[in-house]
């Protein structure tokens, strides 16, 4: 070192970066195994953590300590054996069971759906609609736009009120104030507009409504009972509750399961399972990007080697040891991996946040991508670097300089 007229780590950096930048083409296709891989890394981690968020902010808006019970669609054995025991479909009287027998319930709040016909002095179309309460209503992403909620005297009393989406509102009222529409043959006064996205991941409760009506007031004008809302005693942990509550509605039905219990932790890992296809190809892709990214810098790191004989000769005649000559393409290679990682890591990163912004996906970018790309993208480098820098350190000074 001591023949050195400048500190070895300092000629160490801009070897290294001579080196990756001369030829800077081969080194941008050298790389591309691991940018692809990271890329795919990235995805992962962001379809992992967008169905994390997406499910811990529904349930927020519901409640913390909410369940859900859905209706279940029944095939083969299981729809004959219903239709024999005559079992019901999910009901208001499931609503006021659930009340009545089970401990730790404190609330149920139905939810109907069904299409109809709106109309206005402006027009009329098919619209999907709602009846539910304003929690219903913030459970969906959804937010309000104009006027107000519905309160739950709206709901005790049936008033006949609504809240109508921006752009139903835009094409039915236009900039007409009050405003009524009308459902079948019922007159609706309309006291809000609400917006929200409209990509499915945007809700873990199903369509998104256009209308939105206090529920008591669409019941028994042949809708849907889609779900029920269950609040349950806060020092009650939700998972516990809706055993109960599924145990209570399988003895109601007679062990048939024509119904969906669902709270955080089992709608996440259905979502999960929902995943695992689209997370199969992304992490056996980004294995083998990995793969072909080490043997891709090994692979140019070699050639390198063979072109720069002399070069490295030179520095092991001026008193370079064995040690340091392996550093320094070690260094070579965890460069390469870096430059591809770090392209990999952006691109990864510009595509979940603009898949979410522009398609509404449930991707989400997180501390966890950096987390698990960073040690990656260094541990790629020196296993793809070991062999090369191996071998350079090997070879007799006498010998590299021999042309």
């Amino acid at each position: 070192m001591g023949s050195w007229p400048i500190p070895f780590d300092r000629i160490d950096r801009r070897l290294v970066t001579r080196s990756v930048s001369a030829n800077w083409v081969r080194s941008l296709v050298a790389t591309a195994g691991v940018g692809l891989g990271v890329f795919s890394v990235v995805m992962v981690t962001g379809l992992a953590e967008g169905a994390r968020r997406e499910v811990k902010a529904r349930f927020q808006a519901l409640g913390s300590h909410s369940v859900v019970v859905e209706p279940r669609a029944l095939a083969g054995d299981e729809s004959r054996a219903a239709a024999r025991l005559h079992v019901p479909r999910l009901s208001v009287e499931d609503a006021a069971f659930l009340r009545r027998e089970v401990t730790g319930v404190r609330r149920v709040l139905p939810e109907f759906s069904v299409s109809t016909e709106v109309a206005s002095v402006r027009g009329r179309r098919i619209a999907r609609v709602m009846g539910g309460t304003s929690a219903s209503l913030r459970a969906r992403g959804l937010e309000l736009a104009t006027g107000r909620l519905a309160t739950e005297d709206d709901d005790l009393t049936g008033a006949r009120v609504c809240l109508l989406e921006v752009r139903l509102a835009r094409e039915l009222l236009g900039t007409e104030a009050p405003a009524l529409v009308r459902l079948g043959t019922r007159v609706f006064a309309v006291i809000g507009t609400f917006r929200g996205r409209r990509a499915p991941e945007a809700s873990v409760l199903g369509e998104l409504p256009d209308l939105v009506v206090p529920g008591s007031s669409l019941r028994g004008s042949g809708e849907l009972l889609s779900r029920l809302i269950v609040e349950v005693d806060p020092a009650m942990a939700p998972s516990v509750a809706a055993r109960r509550i599924e145990r209570a509605l399988l003895d109601r039905r007679r062990g048939v399961a024509n119904v969906s219990v669902l709270w955080p932790e089992r709608l996440l890992a259905e979502r999960r399972r929902a995943d695992r296809a689209i997370w199969g190809v992304l992490v056996g892709s980004a294995a083998l990007c990995l793969l072909v990214g080490v043997a891709g810098i090994s692979n140019t790191m070699l050639a390198t080697l063979a072109e720069r004989r002399r070069e490295i000769g030179i520095q092991r005649a001026l008193g370079a040891s064995a040690r340091r000559v392996f550093r320094l393409v070690l260094l070579e290679a965890v460069a390469l991996s870096a430059l591809g990682g770090a392209i990999g890591l952006a691109a990864g990163l510009v595509a979940v946040v603009g898949a979410r912004l522009v398609g509404g996906t449930a991707l989400a970018a997180s501390p966890s991508s950096i987390a698990v790309a960073l040690p990656l993208i260094l541990g790629l480098g020196v296993v793809a670097g070991l062999y090369p820098a191996r071998r350079a350190s090997s070879v007799e000074p006498a010998e590299m300089l021999r042309i």
